[in-house]
């Protein structure tokens, strides 16, 4: 029964460092498979610890404590790692092309693309529609939205666009809205 209870914990601590990884846009698999390896490390560290407390001539009681170490070293070290992993930044990736959910309407929002190409700005919300990069006016993240306003007709329109890339958490839209705004204005800048 002991032995079942100490594979569970070890399950769920691998499921929840994946967790956390795919939070932060990183590789859950790769996070996980690296959780098993440290912990499997702890565990055979604690039992050299056990080995040598039997071999030795220290009390019964103290031996009996040194038997807690593997599961102590094996969950203690993932538990590090996952803790470790929640305090790096959100990694997203560097795209041109965003999926996205576009929220200027209100409440209805429609999904689409938002491509970002040389000298145009492609939203994909249901049809397509271009806007010219000479006409973008502002591209300003907005907590997890970016705000966007341009040119058309001698009108000023504006969109309110969220992202939906990876990680798809309100702290990886927020990252992915400060990317997609830094990439835009770098193109606004290059234009001028």
């Amino acid at each position: 029964m002991g032995f079942m209870f100490g594979i569970a914990v070890l399950a769920g601590l691998i499921a929840w460092v994946a967790k956390v990884a795919e939070a932060r846009g990183r590789i859950a698999l790769g996070w996980a498979a690296a959780s098993l390896v440290i912990g499997g490390t702890g565990f055979l560290a604690g039992a050299g610890i056990v080995a040598l407390a039997l071999d030795s001539d220290v009390s019964d009681s103290l031996t009996m404590v040194t038997v807690l170490v593997p599961p102590v070293l094996a969950y203690g070290s993932m538990i590090g790692l996952g803790i470790v992993l929640q305090r790096l930044p959100i990694k997203t990736s560097s795209r041109l092309i965003w999926p996205i959910s576009d929220l200027t309407a209100g409440a209805e929002s429609v999904a689409g693309r938002l491509a970002i190409e040389k000298a145009t700005l492609r939203f994909e919300l249901p049809g397509p529609r271009l806007v010219p990069l000479t006409d973008l006016r502002t591209a300003k993240a907005d907590g997890e939205c970016v705000r966007l306003s341009w040119q058309a007709g001698g009108e000023t329109r504006e969109a309110l666009l969220m992202p939906r890339g990876k990680p798809d958490t309100p702290e990886g839209r927020r990252q992915q809205s400060r990317v997609i705004e830094q990439r835009l204005r770098e193109r606004i800048t290059h234009r001028a």
